[in-house]
């Protein structure tokens, strides 16, 4: 699994966190936030690699300069 990038606001540390999808379920949603802003990533993923990819996701992925 890739590492978290530093929040994009603010340069923070970000933290992976999960809660379960429902009560009468062991299956969870994986989210990203920021220890510093609070800013997240609060569109729930399957999975923590999802939600690290989303999370590390930028504006400039994919450009060539």
């Amino acid at each position: 699994m890739e590492q978290l990038k530093p929040c994009p606001f603010c340069g923070g540390e970000a933290y992976i966190y999960s809660f379960p999808v429902s009560v009468s379920t062991t299956c969870h949603a994986y989210y990203v936030k920021c220890k510093n802003c609070y800013a997240e990533y609060n569109f729930p993923q399957e999975t923590k690699t999802e939600a690290v990819a989303d999370w590390n996701r930028r504006a400039d992925n994919g450009k060539q300069g």
